[in-house]
């Protein structure tokens, strides 16, 4: 068992005199453990955060030891004063009282007085107030203008890059992502709470931005220091299960907050048009939607699908382009492909799998077939473009 007794000179002292006798972090340490026994939602915290809420139980022992000592003396909310936002982003208020109760029923198994018992019961009293005062201050007061702060960012994110001081400003409220960010929308859970989406971000390492546009669930997640790229995966599962019904769009990833209008366009144009795609995933990613983006008249996914599945082929040193062409106009049919340009079927399979490398997108799937349709026909009119003002610069 756990140690709870402060070691002497003579070794652990087995009979107390009093309760403050007790070690608050080997206490602490037996209240994590008995929470990862007795509460469900325990095993679900992931490490980082149940060192947050290792310091808070053991600040909680200190405050109450202090209590004893000198009653009246102690503010209950010392307790959450060494990581008050890192609690409520990782907890319910519901929560932190189930593990509250663990605490004080571990500390009264130890308590040997009836002085020392209604201390107890008077500071747990104390703690409860003082948990819910704290969750009172961020979901209103000060936490409301959070909140409109928040909704002003999402809003700016639609317009272009945020500014130093606009940063500056979600900072100095607690704002911790400071590294690769990502944009998120889709629709409003049908319970319209929000927590749900900041506290499993938190849970995977990342800072969010929560707003609304259009009727629509704005959220903007950056990783927070300790936390790479790589892990961003599991901060857009997280984010998901806080979205309501239908799919979460999700923009590209960008290097930070302040390129985060990137991926906020990219989502919000693919949520205009994921309705007509056929990708019926929860988590439906921008990139995915660029065919029907572009239809919508979205110039930046114009763009990115001249650049990812037109000009790869047209810079090709192979005659990729001119296969893949004739290959998406015969509608797939290799053979046909093959006479058209004069080749052998197999040199035309050779050259669609060289096209599949280098742009990503496999000819003979209906999906990309579709996509490279799109990207060729948009490159061959931008290039008809620009010939023709070259032209008549000639003349």
């Amino acid at each position: 068992m756990t140690q709870l007794l402060h070691t002497q000179g003579n070794g652990p002292v087995r009979h107390l005199a009093r309760v403050s006798d007790l070690d608050p972090g080997a206490l602490a340490d037996e209240a994590m453990a008995r929470a990862e026994r007795t509460l469900p939602w325990f095993g679900e915290i992931p490490d980082r955060r149940r060192e947050h809420l290792h310091l808070v139980t053991k600040a909680g022992f200190v405050s109450f030891f202090a209590h004893l000592r000198a009653p009246g003396t102690a503010d209950p909310m010392d307790m959450f004063a060494v990581a008050p936002r890192e609690l409520v982003r990782s907890v319910t208020l519901q929560q932190t009282l189930q593990l509250m109760r663990v605490t004080s029923s571990l500390v009264e198994e130890n308590i040997e007085t009836p002085q020392d018992l209604e201390a107890s019961v008077v500071f747990s009293r104390q703690l409860a107030f003082a948990a819910a005062e704290l969750y009172a201050q961020v979901g209103d007061g000060t936490g409301l203008w959070e909140h409109r702060l928040e909704q002003f960012v999402i809003d700016a994110s639609h317009k272009g890059a945020l500014t130093d001081s606009l940063i500056a400003r979600i900072r100095s409220v607690g704002w911790r992502g400071d590294g690769a960010a990502v944009a998120a929308c889709g629709e409003m859970p049908e319970s319209g709470d929000t927590d749900i989406v900041r506290r499993r971000a938190w849970n995977a390492g990342a800072d969010v931005l929560v707003g609304t546009s259009s009727g629509r669930l704005i959220v903007i997640a950056a990783l927070v220091e300790g936390h790479e790229a790589d892990e961003l995966q599991a901060v857009i599962a997280a984010l998901a299960d806080g979205f309501g019904a239908g799919p979460v769009v999700v923009g590209p990833v960008v290097d930070t907050i302040s390129s985060a209008w990137q991926s906020l366009v990219a989502a919000n144009a693919g949520a205009d048009v994921v309705g007509a795609s056929d990708q019926d995933a929860r988590v439906v990613y921008a990139a995915d939607l660029l065919p029907e983006r572009v239809l919508a008249g979205d110039p930046l996914a114009r763009r990115d699908l001249i650049n990812r599945a037109y000009r790869p082929l047209r810079d090709s040193r192979q005659p990729l382009l001119q296969t893949v062409r004739r290959f998406v106009e015969a509608g797939g049919a290799v053979e046909t492909a093959a006479r058209k340009l004069d080749v052998h079927p197999n040199t035309v399979r050779y050259r669609l799998k060289r096209a599949a490398e280098v742009t990503g997108f496999d000819p003979t799937a209906a999906r990309d077939a579709f996509v490279l349709q799109c990207a060729l026909r948009l490159g061959l009119m931008e290039d008809a473009a620009a010939v023709t003002p070259r032209q008549q610069a000639a003349r």
